[in-house]
């Protein structure tokens, strides 16, 4: 980014990370499209990846020493102690945050998301060494930009490897917003910004599982500090067209990778090219058409997901927008209740609820709920006022040009995401991430206002420590309620915990361990929770007893339902017995306790789970 760009060192490699994670993301993708997923070709990567990083390192210290040998200061060099101290007490706060997450990476996976999607499309890519579409889990459609780099870490260092890399993402993320900050109001300010974002218990939760909301979060702080760094410089007529020309391709670059990640990624990705078209408004139409066509041929290729999507099952957003695209092996019963399903989400959707909504986010909601999945905490109710101070400051008197109006935009249109879409806290996290950095320059107006208004001082202080508090607090209550430190300080053995968390897993840990190598299970609402099952099985991912209601449908007995089953190749049924018996008509009813009866014979219940042989018709 040569020499002119400023950045705290935090801020550089974070950045120089989150571009890291785009390219080898990019190459692993083309690796799976051609059949790259095999044990030489991974191992190659991953040692040239530490080769090129250990490359890195050596010429970072010895551009290091140098400056030190010659007595210059370091652009990064924080400016005085005062600085540094708050520096380190920064990094105290998060790093004590984050233990918790380090320890949930270091827990066997127990997350849905995980087991169903996030973990499992990488186990059956290395299982036959390509992308691949898994059969009735419409999960395993989506995006997969994250996922091919967990393929990576799931061969070389297992599942906690690839749990725990999304907590480096989402430091670098931290990191992005520390130095974005800092380049917009100041150390303190930054500082301010950054714990209110960094603490709150969904970042903290959702880093120590694999999920992708790290990873979606890093790069687009990561393209927020390019497009401001653009800005910067080009209001100081500090770049050249050819320089502007590298900014606009690295910024493309970055953001692409938002859909490549997940479907919402598209709202950023448009909502970051509109701004620098609106940055570039008053130049020449040329000149506009090369911003337009460097920064939409360098955002290509995370479009190669929806393409693919597009190319093999007839929608690019499979199975999102169904009544506009279709596609194939989905319909419109099951579009309708997933599209019902999501909105079920938060805590009710007339107007009363869309007024408590803050203040319902913030404390009202549990994770591994419907109410918001998570809470947010008392930083979003601060962070909500800070906007709307930052917003009459910008309508009256502006803010010394150190925020955009854009940058207020990019959250409004966020937060609209979240309300009117699915409610679930992490969907609202890349707006409390816009919120912080739209606020950075009215907290440093803030910071200004208190250093001769001791009592003002101490008030702030006294409501950050008690927001840390709560955060605190309710971060521990689900620490100790799940539990996953347990098997990781040998305080309960692994399987135990799976036994608590995995719905059914007995169950799973039966069929792995005396069904033979040959069986092909149906499963019916056990979850979908196919990361832990090693033997060859099928599941819907969304109204679980899609498939087996097809067979009912075509079957007048129990008889002819076992021979329906084991004609379309199933030697076994693994169901949740009294979800299933709820979800059945009277005629189902019938046809499957004359199942029971003639065509299976059980092998194992735990709880409500069963494992079926299903007889053959020669039986």
């Amino acid at each position: 980014m040569r020499k002119k760009v400023v950045l705290p060192t935090l801020g550089r490699y974070s950045l120089s990370f989150a571009t890291g994670n785009v390219a080898l993301s990019y190459f692993l993708t083309g690796l799976g499209f051609f059949g790259g997923f095999v044990s030489t070709v991974l191992w190659t990567v991953f040692i040239g990846g530490i080769g090129i990083t250990l490359w890195h390192i050596a010429e970072e210290f010895i551009k290091y020493t140098r400056s030190r040998s010659s007595s210059q200061e370091s652009q990064e060099k924080i400016e005085n102690k005062g600085e540094r101290v708050l520096f380190i007490l920064l990094m105290v706060i998060i790093g004590l945050f984050f233990i918790s997450a380090i320890l949930q990476a270091a827990a066997p996976p127990y997350l849905r998301d995980s087991l169903v999607y996030h973990l499992l499309c990488p186990k059956e890519y290395l299982k036959i060494g390509h992308l691949m579409h898994i059969e009735g889990n419409i999960f395993s459609a989506f995006p997969k930009g994250h996922e091919v780099l967990m393929t990576l870490l799931l061969f070389i260092g297992g599942d906690r490897a690839a749990q725990g890399f999304s907590i480096l993402q989402q430091l670098a993320a931290i990191g992005e917003l520390y130095g974005l900050t800092y380049l917009m109001a100041g150390s303190l300010s930054a500082s301010l910004c950054v714990i209110g974002y960094a603490t709150v218990p969904p970042v903290i939760y959702y880093s120590g599982c694999g999920y992708v909301e790290p990873a979606l979060l890093m790069t687009l702080g990561a393209s927020l500090l390019v497009l401001f760094l653009l800005f910067e410089f080009r209001k100081e007529n500090n770049l050249s067209d050819n320089e502007g020309l590298e900014y606009i391709s690295l910024l493309g670059f970055l953001a692409g990778w938002l859909p490549a990640l997940k479907y919402n990624g598209l709202i950023y990705l448009g909502l970051i090219g509109l701004t620098l078209l609106w940055g570039y408004r008053r130049v020449a139409f040329k000149k506009a058409l090369n911003v337009i066509g460097v920064f939409s041929l360098s955002a290509a290729p995370g479009f190669s997901w929806m393409s693919w999507n597009w190319l093999t099952l007839g929608n690019p957003v499979y199975p999102m927008a169904w009544f506009l695209f279709g596609g194939k092996g989905w319909d419109e019963t099951r579009a309708v209740a997933m599209s019902q399903y999501f909105d079920i989400y938060g805590m009710g959707r007339n107007l009363l609820d869309y007024l408590l909504l803050p203040w319902r986010l913030a404390f009202s909601g549990r994770f591994d709920t419907i109410r918001f999945d998570g809470t947010i905490g008392p930083f979003l109710i601060i962070v909500l006022i800070l906007v709307i101070a930052a917003i009459i400051k910008l309508i009256h008197q502006g803010l010394n040009n150190k925020v955009t109006k854009e940058t207020g935009l990019m959250f409004l249109v966020s937060t609209l995401f979240f309300i009117f879409g699915t409610q679930q806290v992490r969907f609202w996290l890349p707006s409390q991430m816009l919120a912080c950095v739209f606020v950075a320059p009215i907290v440093g107006l803030l910071v200004d206002f208190t250093k001769t208004r001791r009592m003002l001082k101490i008030s702030i202080i006294l409501i950050l420590a008690a927001s840390l508090a709560w955060n605190i607090w309710f971060l521990g209550k689900q620490f100790l309620t799940v539990g996953y430190y347990r098997p990781v300080l040998g305080m309960e053995k692994e399987k135990d915990f799976l036994i608590r968390k995995v719905p059914g897993y007995p169950a799973i840990e039966f069929i792995n361990q005396n069904l033979p190598a040959s069986s092909h299970l149906l499963c019916v609402w056990t979850g979908t929770y196919g990361y832990y099952l090693n033997r060859k099985y099928y599941s819907d991912t969304f109204i679980e007893d899609f498939t087996i209601k097809k067979f009912f449908q075509a079957s007048m007995n129990g008889e002819e339902l076992s021979q329906k089953l084991t004609q379309a190749g199933y030697t076994h049924l693994f169901l949740n017995f009294l979800i299933f018996e709820k979800n059945m008509g009277q005629n189902e009813r019938l046809i499957f306790d004359d199942f029971l009866l003639k065509g299976t014979r059980e092998l194992f219940r735990f709880q409500n789970f069963r494992v079926l042989e299903i007889f053959s018709s020669s039986h």
